[in-house]
């Protein structure tokens, strides 16, 4: 699932090519891939003033006021296209700008993502960002919370953003294990875990997001955080602390994902 740093990197490479230019068409294969309090007739003839991102979620802004709200799921992409090429299956929609000799196509095998027209962005971005997480909010965040930390990193109520890979690195990298009480860490471990999520979460950027399998940029190029994954996905190989410990994997409750940590580096206790 595309996690924060790969919606960022989707982010930057649409926003040149989509700001500035007018919605000409738009191409439903399948309708209930948009919903919302406002109809798609009301997309053509928009003009796209801003494309920026909060949480997971892309967000367009369009001209008379209207926001387009892209969530992509476990599938989704975004991705840029000559006009008129051939459409690879699972595209559900398509859009086209004027004067442009390219699309923008929308494709998601599995169809847990989706667009959303809204006059407001109010109740979709209530919980923080996370890569714009101020330390004042983040001490209210976890001061107030009960609950492990895995699974509160990755609660999008509460901070958006953090997925498995990027909350598994992010625990590592602050040396805390993935099932510790929140309101059992000191003040240092608080801090140690809010620098944690921010540097995680800029390297992942910096790389370009993670490709486990679907993740594409809107120029069809993958990502290569995955090639520096320090716990995620490596249950059973060394610790790249060279603590002499192997990585290893919590049980998941079933249709959950499971944590990847280091038993040295990230002790139970």
């Amino acid at each position: 699932m595309p996690e924060l740093p790969e919606v960022e990197s989707i982010v930057r490479r649409l926003r040149p090519v989509l700001v500035g230019r007018r919605i000409e068409t738009l191409d439903l294969v399948r309708r209930d891939i948009v919903t919302g309090d406002v109809g798609v007739e009301a997309l053509p003839k928009r003009a796209i003033v801003q494309v920026r991102r909060h949480g997971k979620s892309i967000l367009v802004a369009l001209d008379p006021p209207l926001w387009l709200v892209i969530r992509l799921g476990m599938t989704g992409q975004c991705l840029v296209a000559p006009r008129g090429a051939p459409r690879p299956t699972h595209t559900h929609a398509v859009l086209t700008l004027s004067g442009e000799p390219w699309e923008l196509q929308y494709r998601d095998a599995r169809r847990f993502g989706g667009w959303r027209l809204v006059r407001s962005l109010n109740e979709l971005t209530v919980a923080p960002d996370a890569l714009a997480l101020r330390r004042a909010a983040w001490r209210e965040i976890i001061s107030a919370r009960r609950g492990q930390l895995r699974a509160l990193l990755m609660n999008q109520k509460i901070l958006a953003g953090l997925g498995n890979i990027y909350t598994n690195e992010a625990l590592f990298a602050a040396r805390l294990h993935p099932r510790r009480e929140a309101s059992r860490l000191s003040e240092a471990q608080r801090e140690a875990l809010y620098r944690a999520i921010k540097t995680t979460l800029r390297q992942g950027i910096r790389w370009g997001g993670s490709t486990i399998r679907d993740y594409r940029t809107p120029d069809g190029a993958a990502g290569r955080f995955q090639e520096r994954f320090r716990v995620y996905g490596r249950a059973g190989r060394p610790c790249k602390r060279r603590c002499g410990a192997r990585i290893e994997k919590l049980p998941a409750a079933k249709d959950a994902q499971p944590a990847f940590f280091c038993p040295r580096c990230q002790p139970s206790g």
